[in-house]
This record gives structure tokens, sequence and C-alpha cells, in this order.
């Protein structure tokens, strides 16, 4: 059976998660894509920037950024890569678009050579309104404070020829109930928004062992 991701709102009640996947189109920025995209193609993409590892343990993350827009705020796009989950190639689980405050982020980011506002292709970017949001969205699974929250989760079927099939089909009855190997698959959208529409709004789709 599927675990459903479950969220507190407001109340304390539990939320679950709708069934399905993060849309597609929301899943990239300025041609950057969740669970494809690392750093090397990152930068072939937006330019040169610097990559810095941040945290320890199952917190270690890999982080590059760019500065984009002109003139002035203009904004912050934050990939990153959770060390432990992300691929060979560190491709980035999450995406963070910011509006810029020149005193408080974005020091250590590149100029982008992208000259686009960034935004997903599904229409998702900074400044627009909480009802724009909700039109794109839909309803959040929670609203608090600043904040819309979306979550998805489903199972995907483990491919045969993943290297580690064997050792999960091999544990079937106490994993998965006696069905064939699967992972859990979640994907976020937090919004956050003030009197000028959305400030921020951030990617994130990840899949993870059941067992």
């Amino acid at each position: 059976m599927l675990n459903v991701i479950a969220v507190a709102g407001r109340s304390g009640a539990q939320t679950p998660a709708r069934q399905g996947d993060l849309p597609v189109s929301m899943r990239s920025v300025l041609g950057a894509q969740l669970n494809r995209d690392g750093p090397d193609r990152v930068v072939a993409l937006l330019g040169p920037t610097s990559v810095r590892d941040t945290g320890d343990a199952g917190g270690a993350t890999r982080v590059w950024c760019y500065l984009v827009g002109n003139p002035s705020p203009g904004s912050v796009v934050e990939f990153a890569a959770n060390r432990e989950m992300a691929g060979d190639q560190f491709e980035a689980d999450e995406i963070r678009v910011t509006r810029r405050n020149p005193t408080r982020n974005g020091e250590r980011c590149a100029a982008s050579e992208h000259a686009g506002a960034p935004s997903t292709p599904g229409g998702l970017r900074l400044g627009l309104s909480e009802r724009q949001v909700v039109r794109l969205l839909g309803k959040p699974v929670v609203r608090g404070g600043d904040s819309l929250y979306y979550a998805w989760e489903s199972a995907k079927a483990l491919p045969r020829r993943d290297p580690n099939y064997a050792y999960w089909n091999s544990r079937r009855k106490e994993c998965f109930g006696g069905k064939a190997p699967y992972t859990n698959v979640g994907g976020e959208i937090t919004v956050r928004l003030d009197s000028l529409g959305v400030y921020q709004f951030v990617l994130s789709r990840g899949e993870n062992a059941i067992c």
C-alpha cells in the first residue's frame, strides 16, 4: 500500500498529499529540470558559478545559484542536491526562486547569462497574486501564514535493470506486501507571498525506498 505524505495545517489536522506526481510543467526553471540536471548541465545552460557543499551526513547538500534579472532587484535562483539521494551527477532535487534583497541574499551567486525571468513552463513565477497561484495550481494542501503548500505522492515500479532490483525483489514480502519492488515518489511546491505577490517559490521532487 502506498504510504501517503501527511502534513499538518494550522488546525493540526493531517491532510494527505495529492495522488500522482509533481506536474512536468512545474519541474524546471530557466531550462534546468529537477532530477535531471546537475551542476555541469546547469552551468552549460546558465553560465559559470560557484558550487558549494553544506551540512553533513544525511543533510549534506550541494548548492549552486544565480542572480537573474535586470534592472534591480532581480531574483536569486538556487539549485540544491542532497548528496545521499542525488545521482552520480548530483541532479538537483530542489529549485528555489526568491525575489532578491541585495542586503540579504545572493552574495555567493553569479550573474546568469540567461536573460529571461525565472518561471516554470507551467507559469509559476514571482509576483503572482494568491488568486493567480490558486488558479494555476488549485487548492493548496496547506495554507498557513504567508505560504501555500502543495504535495504529491505516488509509487513507481523499480526497473528490473536497476542494479539493486535483485536485493529488493528478495524482500518483497517484508517491504512491499508481496508486490514487485517500488519506490515512493514525492513532489512539493511551496509558494510564499507578501504585499507584492509571490516573493519565493520552491520546487522539490525525490524518490525514496520504502523499506
